[in-house]
């Protein structure tokens, strides 16, 4: 029985482009570090160099602005660190900072832990938020706006650049640099669009194995003249902004990965958009009970959550990769605890509920013949 593979917001398989970047990087018997003043070591930093031109272009900002780290969640965790040091250098008191209530745990794990006053934003009963209520949320001490453009479950769209446009708005009135927007994008690219100018945002994270690149390599974009100290001491690489010895390797398939996403965004939207159809499409006609959460909504094209009453999605996991179909039961961070789902109780579900979700996701490599059987074995699965 061939293996179906349907869980690609958690991890996407590596990319051909990918992979002939790292076959030409082998064969140069690659040695050096970037930071070394011998021909190997420049070499090295010019591959590096080369990643964070590419990268830069496709998301509309300097290179300078572009900080390779080891994924969404330390660039998630540096940022926000850095964004409340920035602030206690000047002003005294508790920070606050204001995002969504279906951020990311990296999000709102890490600002209760830096002792920050956290305002969760609601959402509605399709999981998006308001702009509105964001921007009104926002006090004289708030050092920090963060909302996700993708929700990493269900796969709604999040009103991003309307929110950065009234943080803009706010510092203006107040003749102020305070609060930052972050914008987590990791789920967004390359479906929507991930340029600086249609953001509004300060600073937004990618993480480069959701698109085909190696694991451990990610973004994190701050932008010129923003407020940031950095928490992460070095050798100053970064820009001084992440000290350690950079992973060229996984920088430069995340370059690769990002161009042909970012050139054939048309084409890869299209693709998972009719996947996504079909796939829905065949959970009304086989499973009417089965309801497909977001859909009244702008959602990313790649993402299908599945809520199956009275069903523990765990179960429904494990039966269904004994029959060859890999998908989750919601966040790849935290689906590994026996949780129930952050996102579904911020929707207004109850914790018994919040269990009962199943989230299929797909891109370039996944097929339609794929999705059909894929549906067929969860329906005999469900019995």
């Amino acid at each position: 029985m061939d293996r179906i593979y349907l869980d690609y917001a958690a991890s996407a398989p590596l990319s051909p482009e990918a992979v002939k970047v790292i076959e030409t990087f082998l064969k140069g018997s690659p040695v050096g570090n970037p930071s070394s003043l011998h021909i190997e070591g420049r070499k090295m930093q010019a591959l590096l160099d080369r990643a964070h031109t590419t990268v830069a272009a496709i998301l509309g900002v300097h290179p300078t602005e572009v900080v390779f780290t080891s994924g969404a969640t330390e660039s998630n965790n540096n940022l926000i660190r850095g964004v409340i040091r920035a602030w206690r250098l000047h002003h005294e008191g508790t920070p606050h900072l204001v995002m969504s209530a279906i951020e990311h745990p990296s999000w709102r794990q890490v600002a209760k832990h830096e002792g920050a006053d956290v305002t969760l934003i609601p959402v509605s009963t399709d999981g998006v938020v308001a702009a509105s209520d964001v921007i009104k949320a926002i006090r004289a001490n708030t050092v920090l706006v963060g909302c996700m453009y993708v929700n990493n479950e269900i796969g709604t769209v999040q009103p991003v650049a309307e929110i950065g446009k009234g943080v803009e708005a706010y510092r203006e009135k107040h003749n102020s640099r305070w609060p930052i927007f972050h914008t987590d994008a990791v789920q967004a690219f390359p479906y929507c669009n991930t340029h600086s100018g249609h953001l509004h945002a300060d600073s937004f994270t990618l993480s480069g194995h959701k698109y085909g690149a190696l694991g451990g390599i990610g973004v994190l974009v701050l932008r010129k003249n923003m407020p940031f100290q950095s928490t992460m001491r070095g050798g100053g690489q970064e820009w001084g902004f992440r000290g350690g010895t950079e992973n060229v390797l996984g920088a430069i398939t995340l370059a690769a990965a990002m161009e042909h996403g970012d050139t054939h965004r048309g084409h890869l939207t299209q693709h998972a958009e009719g996947l996504q159809n079909l796939i829905e499409s065949l959970i009304a006609q086989k499973l009417p009970k089965v309801q497909v959460l977001g859909q009244k909504v702008l959602r990313a094209p790649h993402i299908s959550y599945l809520w199956l009453p009275g069903v523990v999605d765990e179960h429904i996991v494990h039966k269904l990769d004994l029959v060859g179909v890999s998908v989750s039961s919601g966040s790849a961070c935290s689906s590994g605890a026996t949780l129930p789902s952050s996102t579904l109780v911020a929707m207004g579900y109850d914790e018994r509920e919040a269990f009962g979700g199943l989230r299929l996701s797909f891109g370039r490599g996944t097929t339609r013949a794929e999705v059909t059987q894929a549906i067929g074995r969860l329906v005999e699965v469900l019995g």
